[in-house]
């Protein structure tokens, strides 16, 4: 890259402080910009970036004494025999603390999210696909690395032809998925992606190769999984962040016998909102990335509370393991700019029903449920977004005892006394470890009563799989005022289907 503008070497008549400004505002004024800043991470930063090569990180003074000469051509004007002559040298060594300082860099423009695939952004409430180089109005940087020309498809007939053969426990879960990609297409800092989990009922069922699958369309790369041990994902998640990848792949979770799966960084990460951050190892300083998707794969697993109410559940089933019609991976290989456009033509539609503000009041990720639902309605039908909550392992145990007793009783009821003698009870195959962790901080009976009467309200009036077959909702059956409150249940047809 040719130096894009010209500056003196010597702060003639200035300060070196004034020098530096005067050198900044030029790099900010350039036509393309190059030299940027970044105050998202910790310590913030500088960038590189002029559309032609990847963009690359300043982090100190070293480097960006090393990367000035690749912006400006540095002059000092001479006479020789009596005519004048402007020669091309170094800077003056004594002007180069100003070059990192936050009061100078304040200058340059602002990025605040690198992408190195199109994304969409929302100007006005209305979605808008980045193009390649800097925006300023949105600040975000689109390095097109794969140099395809990318346009608004419309349809969904390679998405639906992409995923037909893959064994979706019900077509929900399909359209969890592709709520998934396009929420993973936004950047707004008012819009997080739930942890998409990616269940199988045994190996082999298709559940890395479904998530392979989602992460190269997202990216143009199959996705390495990153280690799932709490001591190991966070150095994991941060070198993908340092390469700008914004899909994680936590692939073939397993947890202790009887025990949920808990990891509270990747906990920690799912709260962080839309930008996410991680200690860079061996240094006093974060990575990040913006707009982050998260996919967890696990056979005959549960979650740990923490994770399980930030999850977006894709169930597959199949009774036998078997090749694929339509093989999943290959499909989105072949394909992929064709799916990738008509995520993006879907994200550009405007013309869709109108959302219910009401609709799942339970389920976390507002802002996101808002954007993907209205239009995974529109072209592929209703979403599953709170079965996630059925991933958490009290809740598992309990639906377990529910549909024991209800096929005993058909009128069973549940009050929190009978749930808290049924935790009590003697239990000799760890059945109910899940339901007693929910009890863990627990000193007394009323302790005890408010924990589980809080619990119980929180599942009420949710859809859960009670089993392959059918769903379940619990229901308040006794008065408002009444004291403690009953529940009673109502069974659903899942609507499950076998695939192959």
């Amino acid at each position: 890259m040719p130096p894009v503008v010209e500056h003196p070497a010597e702060p003639i008549g200035t300060s070196p402080f004034e020098w530096c400004q005067d050198l900044f505002t030029k790099l900010a004024n350039s036509q393309p910009k190059v030299l940027f800043r970044m105050e998202r991470t910790d310590p913030p930063c500088l960038y590189i970036a002029n559309g032609h090569e990847a963009p690359r990180k300043i982090e100190n003074l070293d480097q960006m004494v090393g990367e000035i000469y690749n912006l400006v051509s540095f002059y000092k004007d001479e006479v020789h025999n009596n005519n004048p002559v402007r020669i091309t040298t170094f800077f003056n060594q004594k002007c180069e603390k100003p070059l990192f300082r936050a009061d100078t860099r304040r200058i340059l423009p602002e990025v605040v999210s690198i992408t190195y695939e199109p994304a969409v952004v929302l100007v006005g409430g209305k979605p808008v696909i980045s193009k390649p180089g800097y925006d300023e109005d949105t600040k975000i940087f689109f390095y097109n690395q794969s140099g395809l020309d990318w346009k608004m498809g419309s349809g969904c007939t390679h998405l639906t032809k992409c995923f037909e053969s893959v064994p979706f426990e019900r077509p929900e879960f399909r359209n969890n998925v592709i709520a998934a990609l396009l929420g993973a297409l936004v950047i707004d800092p008012n819009i997080s992606s739930p942890l998409l989990c990616v269940v199988g009922n045994q190996p082999g069922v298709g559940k890395t190769v479904l998530s392979a699958s989602i992460g190269y369309i997202l990216t143009g790369i199959e996705p390495a999984p990153v280690n799932f041990h709490p001591g190991e994902l966070e150095k994991d998640v941060g070198a993908r962040f340092k390469k700008g990848n914004r899909y994680i792949l936590v692939d073939n979770v397993v947890a202790e016998k009887g025990q949920s799966y808990r990891n509270d960084r990747l906990a920690t990460l799912l709260t962080q909102g839309h930008s996410k951050r991680v200690r860079e190892l061996g240094y006093s300083r974060s990575v990040g990335s913006e707009g982050v998707l998260f996919t967890l794969t696990m056979n005959h697993c549960e979650l740990h509370e923490d994770l399980a109410v930030r999850s977006l559940m894709c169930r597959l089933f199949k009774e036998r393991t078997g090749p694929m019609p339509t093989y999943v991976f290959d499909y989105a290989k072949r394909f992929r700019k064709e799916i990738f456009e008509e995520l993006l033509g879907i994200l550009n539609d405007t013309d869709l029903p109108p959302f219910d503000q009401d609709i799942f009041p339970t389920f976390r990720f507002r802002s996101w449920l808002q954007l993907v639902y209205p239009r995974v309605l529109k072209y592929f039908g209703p979403m599953a977004p709170t079965e996630g909550i059925a991933l958490d392992k009290a809740t598992q145990d309990f639906l377990g005892w529910v549909e024991t007793n209800l096929q005993a009783d058909p009128a069973f009821t549940i009050t929190v006394e009978k749930l808290a003698q049924m935790i009590a009870m003697p239990d000799i195959h760890g059945s109910r470890v899940g339901l007693k962790d929910l009890l863990v901080t627990s000193r007394n009976a009323r302790g005890t009563a408010i924990i589980l009467g809080s619990w119980l309200k929180s599942l009420s009036e949710k859809k859960l799989p009670l089993n392959r077959e059918d769903m379940i909702t619990m229901h308040l059956v006794s008065a408002p005022s009444v004291r403690p409150p009953v529940y009673g249940f109502e069974i659903h047809p899942s609507g499950a289907v076998d695939n192959g």
